[in-house]
């Protein structure tokens, strides 16, 4: 059974955000720039905070990452940390 999970980093429009969740695969599902993908990312990333740099999110999803197996040694974080490979747009008019 694959746990489908890991810590994902994330640049859009106004800086980097991470975030831990399960199935981030389904960000591609609906169409960019559809109000259904723009729910999309707004489900994954929320209000995670916002970075100005990669290497900022990156430590601190690294942080998280480490932080979580402390907490529970059987744990599995099948992704571990990663980078996803596309510039996206935050949709804040949908964070309430």
């Amino acid at each position: 059974m694959s746990a489908d999970n890991g810590f994902y980093i994330a640049e859009f429009d106004d800086g980097w955000r991470w975030t831990y969740a399960f199935a981030i695969e389904n960000l591609e599902y609906y169409k960019e720039g559809t109000e259904e993908y723009n729910k999309e990312i707004i489900k994954y990333f929320g209000r995670s905070k916002l970075y100005h740099t990669k290497e900022d999110a990156f430590s601190d999803a690294v942080d998280a990452y480490n932080n979580l197996l402390k907490k529970d040694k059987f744990m599995v974080v099948e992704y571990g940390v990663c980078i996803l490979n596309k510039k996206m747009r935050y949709p804040h008019h949908l964070v309430k």
